[in-house]
């Protein structure tokens, strides 16, 4: 049987030849049939062998898979447990137990966001702790409460003002704690909280508001109350915040005291100057009279007791002026004895009082401002009377004192001892009877005892109280001092007073005064003196005078003037003009107000001596006499 076959030849050309062969077909088809039995068997083989291998990845991937699960609920475990122990404890997530990068990241994140969560914490605890500090420290009471009037916050200055302790408050209504006074103008609490509570608005009681604590105790306060809000501003509550107010009202009312006070002191200065003219007239006439009316005459005793009675009425003009401790201190040398002798005399003749005086021969006199210290004693002896209202013994003792044992006293002092033997002053009370507007008198204003010991004080002296209940009370002063007897040099100043110098005609005096009488009267006691006077209206005529008698060749040799003058010019602007004109000008200056700084240091001003009206005549005359005698 004939078998199909295939040829193929190629030529060679660098060999010239030309090759060729023939394959049957059957065999290429055996061939192939081989080959594709071969390969068949060797694609089954891979088959398999993947399949193996696809069985075996999967077992991998699951294992892997499972390994990689583990892991992840290993994390994801670790990290909420972590995440829960911060949110909890505030600790933070340890990362070191942590595989998968996702979750770091995620804890990394969280610790950020926990670190500011504590960061935040802080702030506000601290935030908070510091407005508790503040809260409980500031003087003003804080009370919170909600909208039933119930309280849920006192601080300390609340506490303290209320008079309830430690946590006793909270929870109770408002108006059991915060008791308002039933005479304040706004008494019931309740009403200003329920005001606030529906308006939304805040109320302030300023003034009138008295508080009454829980142990009795009323304070005045000044309260504001306001509303507490919510964040969605809803209001939730309110807040009471109130202070006390006592010490302050008690100085506006010292304040008040004292406007009142330096008022009373400028009318009663005027109406003392002026009525100390009127009394340097009358002491004057009274005087000229007294000098020409013979002692054996009917009238001369009249003329006496109207001597007197002026003598009281210039004392009562000195209590005007030093009312309300105003003005310097005229200090000069008193006699002891008789300054207590005229204080008693003057406020308890005709009571009911028995006095019992132990003055020695040899008490010393004091350095003091004679009008003032009758004050102090008349302040005494006046409280001494009210504490007997239905009669006692006052028993006044003075003595001479060398270096006291008291604290700051060193030198010569006369202590003087005022014992009554009335009701006594309570203990409690014994602290502050020298405190300004402390009394306990119902009609009393408290300042009495405050000016004694203003006055002991201004004088370097010292003042002390021992009292009891129902056997009386003692006071102790004690003044400054000078140990020499003055009796003999005060005689001698007598004698010169009344007598006129060797040089009187040719003495040529001015006398400066805005009122008529005392121009006449002092005019005629000088001319009667031997001495050539002229008088002025006020100080620019005086001034006037002064030029033309030294153009004249006949200067004055004393000068005499008032220190006011009503609508003109005063002693004190005149003296610095004359004192250019002539600067050896001797001038006394002359006052109703005793207490002026001029009349209290008259040298300074350039003065060579000084008056207090109303003066008397042998005063007037010694004077005029000294300032003649020391003429340069």
């Amino acid at each position: 049987t004939a078998h199909p076959k295939i040829a193929f030849t190629k030529g060679v050309p660098e060999w010239r030849l030309l090759v060729g062969t023939g394959v049957y077909l059957d065999d290429i088809d055996n061939s192939i049939a081989a080959r594709y039995a071969a390969l068949n068997n060797q694609t089954k083989y891979k088959i398999i062998i993947f399949i193996i291998i696809a069985l075996l990845l999967v077992l991998l991937i699951i294992l892997l898979i499972a390994l990689l699960s583990h892991k992840f609920d290993h994390d994801f475990k670790l990290f909420f447990s972590a995440v829960d122990r911060a949110v909890s404890s505030g600790e933070s997530i340890d990362l070191r137990g942590l595989k998968f990068l996702e979750f770091e990241r995620m804890a990394r994140y969280a610790n950020k966001i926990l670190q500011d969560k504590i960061s935040a914490q802080r702030s506000l605890l601290a935030e908070k702790e510091q407005l508790k500090v503040t809260l409980l420290s500031i003087n003003e009471g804080v009370i919170t409460v909600d909208r039933g009037g119930y309280i849920l916050l006192l601080n300390e200055s609340a506490k303290r003002l209320t008079a309830w302790k430690g946590d006793e408050a909270i929870g109770k209504a408002l108006n059991t704690v915060f008791k308002i006074a039933p005479e304040s103008k706004r008494e019931n609490i309740n009403n200003l909280i329920k005001e606030v509570l529906q308006e939304g608005t805040t109320v302030d009681a300023n003034h009138g508001t008295v508080l009454v604590a829980r142990n009795g105790h009323r304070i005045h306060i000044s309260c504001s109350i306001a509303p507490l809000k919510t964040a969605e501003d809803e209001i939730c509550g309110a807040v009471i915040v109130f202070r006390d107010i006592t010490r302050q009202l008690q100085r506006e009312n010292e304040r008040l005291q004292t406007n009142k006070l330096e008022s009373i002191a400028l009318l009663a200065g005027g109406i003392a100057h002026n009525f100390n003219n009127i009394l340097t007239g009358i002491f004057g006439n009274i005087e000229l009279a007294q000098a020409e009316t013979n002692p054996s005459h009917s009238s001369y005793k009249f003329i006496v007791t109207a001597h007197q009675a002026i003598t009281k009425a210039k004392a009562l003009t000195r209590q005007l002026l030093t009312f309300a401790q105003s003005g310097s201190l005229v200090i000069e040398t008193i006699d002891t004895a008789k300054v207590i002798r005229d204080a008693v005399d003057f406020n308890l003749s005709g009571s009911n009082i028995s006095v019992e005086l132990n003055l020695p021969d040899n008490l010393w006199f004091i350095k003091a401002d004679n009008g003032q210290i009758n004050q102090v004693l008349t302040n005494l002896i006046i409280n001494a009377k009210q504490a007997m209202s239905d009669g006692g013994e006052l028993t006044i003792t003075a003595i001479n004192c060398v270096n006291p044992e008291k604290p700051g006293l060193v030198g010569n002092y006369v202590a003087i001892e005022l014992k009554d033997s009335g009701i006594g002053i309570a203990s409690e009370h014994l602290k502050k009877i020298f405190d300004p507007y402390f009394t306990t008198k119902s009609n009393g204003t408290g300042l009495g005892l405050a000016t004694v010991r203003s006055i002991i004080r201004r004088h370097n002296g010292q003042i002390l109280v021992k009292s009891e209940v129902g056997y009386g009370t003692t006071f102790t002063i004690y003044l400054p001092a000078t140990a020499t007897n003055l009796q003999s040099t005060v005689g001698k100043e007598g004698n010169e007073a009344n007598s006129s110098p060797a040089d009187a005609d040719s003495a040529h005096i001015l006398i400066m005064d805005d009122d008529e009488t005392i121009l006449d009267i002092s005019s005629t006691i000088l001319s009667s003196s031997g001495y050539r006077v002229a008088t002025a209206g006020e100080g620019k005529e005086a001034i006037a005078k002064y030029r033309q008698a030294m153009a004249d060749n006949d200067p004055f040799d004393v000068v005499i003037m008032d220190l006011t003058v009503r609508g003109g010019q005063g002693g004190r602007e005149t003296m610095e003009q004359l004192l250019s004109i002539d600067p050896n000008v001797k001038a006394i200056v002359a006052s109703g107000y005793s207490t002026d700084e001029v009349i209290a240091n008259y040298r300074q001003y350039g003065f060579s001596g000084c008056l207090v009206k109303p003066f008397q005549m042998k005063l007037l005359l010694r004077e005029v006499a000294r300032v003649l005698k020391y003429k340069s």
